[in-house]
Order: structure tokens, then C-alpha cells, then sequence
């Protein structure tokens, strides 16, 4: 079963956003162990909806930090995070609905997206905040 590797880089260098990468890496991968351990469906919906919890309070957590220091990428970042928890909302729709089950390629969506959105997008707004005179990166 896929695995997402953390690796340092996806820290961003910002004490708070790096916890939060740290822990969503570990749900998905717990997603993954669960899958691969074939517990039921029950199991793995526990987890898919921590992992949406997860996404939102860390969004909720980015988008302060965007508004309290003036990001100019801010409408776009939020942009990012409402399509991926409109994937996620729909893809518990269609598992609790009985069309959808939770796949190798949701983990590799997932693994991918974390990845790409971390290393591009996450990464600038924490230069951002970081390269601010006041230092502040709360």
C-alpha cells in the first residue's frame, strides 16, 4: 500500500504549519495502514474524517495567519484549500452513499496534493511570514 514519506522539506520553517504537515502525513498514512489491513469500512471512515478535520482547522489556521500578516497570495491559497475540502465533503458523500469505496489512487491524490500544495504554495507564504521585519510567526 502507498505511503507518504515526510521528508524535511515539507517542514516550511514555520513552527506551526510544519506540526500540522507533520500530522495530516501521519492520517494519510494511517488511511493507508487500514486499507492495507483490510478493517472495515467503519475504521477507515474514522480516519477519512479526521483527516477532513485535520484539513479544516489547519486551513483555519493558515487563513489567520494570511489575514494577520497581509499575504498577497491569501485569495488564491484559500482558493486551493476550498477545491481540495470540496473533493474530500464529495468523496464521503459518495463513500457513505455506497459508490465510492477509499482507493490507492485517494492516497495518491492525497499524497500528491499535500506534497505539491506544501512545497509551492505553503512554502511561499511561509518565506512570506518569516521575512517580515517583526519576525512574528504566530
Amino acid at each position: 500500500m502507498h505511503r507518504m514519506i515526510w521528508e524535511e522539506k515539507l517542514s516550511t520553517r514555520h513552527a506551526g504549519m510544519a506540526s500540522d504537515h507533520r500530522k495530516m502525513v501521519e492520517l494519510i498514512n494511517r488511511l493507508g495502514e487500514s486499507m492495507a489491513e483490510g478493517r472495515g469500512k467503519f475504521a477507515r471512515c474514522a480516519i477519512f474524517d479526521e483527516i477532513i478535520r485535520h484539513t479544516r482547522l489547519h486551513f483555519d489556521m493558515e487563513d489567520r495567519l494570511m489575514a494577520a500578516h497581509r499575504f498577497p497570495g491569501a485569495e488564491g491559497h484559500r482558493a486551493e484549500h476550498a477545491s481540495l475540502l470540496k473533493k474530500l465533503l464529495k468523496h464521503k458523500q459518495g463513500v457513505e452513499e455506497g459508490g465510492e469505496d477509499f482507493s490507492a489512487t485517494l492516497l495518491h491524490f492525497l499524497d500528491f496534493w499535500w506534497s505539491h500544495h506544501i512545497l509551492t504554495m505553503d512554502v511561499e507564504m511561509a518565506e512570506f511570514i518569516t521575512a517580515l521585519p517583526s519576525g512574528v510567526q504566530d
